[in-house]
């Protein structure tokens, strides 16, 4: 969460909608709740997965990343499409930046039950 967002007034009222008796905790109280979560979540991942994340650092430069799957289907032609994007943001020497970049796009091969195809 930013640090900027919790004293947002929209922020708030967009919380409010949901619970009127919300109370948000002090922004800085936030943040150090988001650290102290990412420390441990840190802490707790395997080798392995820290050996991948450092991977990904050294080819990319970038601190992680995420892959979004997307499937989607055009009801006038029954046909399915897929994508993949990758997703990660770029520390500028001012601001924090949002990339994303379609890997791949297709076709799907079949023409229905598309959920049941896919391979878990």
């Amino acid at each position: 969460m930013s640090m900027r967002m919790n004293p947002n007034p929209d922020f708030k009222m967009y919380v409010r909608g949901y619970d009127p008796r919300a109370v948000l905790p002090h922004n800085e109280t936030v943040h150090r709740i988001a650290t102290c979560t990412d420390e441990v979540q840190l802490a707790s991942m395997s080798r392995q997965r820290r050996e991948a994340l450092e991977l990904i650092q050294s080819t990319t430069g970038l601190a992680g990343m995420g892959l979004q799957l997307d499937m989607w289907i055009d009801s006038n032609t029954n046909i399915s499409y897929a994508g993949i994007h990758l997703t990660f943001v770029q520390e500028l020497e001012t601001e924090l930046k949002l990339a994303d970049h379609l890997l791949d796009f297709g076709v799907f091969p079949y023409t229905s039950h598309t959920a049941i195809k896919i391979p878990s």
